[in-house]
């Protein structure tokens, strides 16, 4: 297993050190990221209901909603989320990558960058990397 395991890290690190990403401008997440939709907060990690995340997530989910403006408080943030009108997902699961307790929403910007050398992909790959931003990736095939 060892094997497999250096093997493995020998493979991430080349293609890490072969990346060469090129900035091509910036949009919204909506613009960009598979399947994003007004209501739909995307998260790291695997897929997790309101009642399961942490507080931390939570707080991000609400900062979301007051700064897409579909909540006016916190308190109606939680009664929106609590009724089911609002949406989770896992960034993976719209070729994003995200932060812990980060969230990213419709409108948030987002830095689209180009990999040529991943070709492994069609559809952005998301990180934040700031409040209210996030990198976007494309790619020619998935990774």
């Amino acid at each position: 297993m060892t094997v497999e395991i250096e093997q493995a890290n020998t493979i991430a690190i080349e293609r890490l050190m072969s990346a060469r990403p090129i900035l091509k401008g910036i949009a919204t997440a909506r613009e960009v990221i598979p399947g994003m939709k007004d209501n739909l907060f995307l998260h790291a990690g695997p897929p997790i209901e309101w009642a399961r995340m942490s507080g931390p997530l939570r707080g991000a989910v609400i900062g979301a909603m007051l700064f897409e403006g579909i909540a006016k408080s916190e308190a109606e943030a939680t009664s929106m989320v609590e009724r089911g009108e609002v949406e989770f997902d896992s960034c993976h699961h719209h070729g994003a990558v995200g932060p812990m307790a980060g969230v990213t929403s419709a409108s948030m910007k987002v830095y689209v960058v180009e990999m040529p050398s991943m070709a492994t992909s069609r559809f952005p790959i998301s990180m934040r990397v700031m409040e209210k931003s996030c990198v976007t990736v494309r790619t020619a095939k998935k990774c």
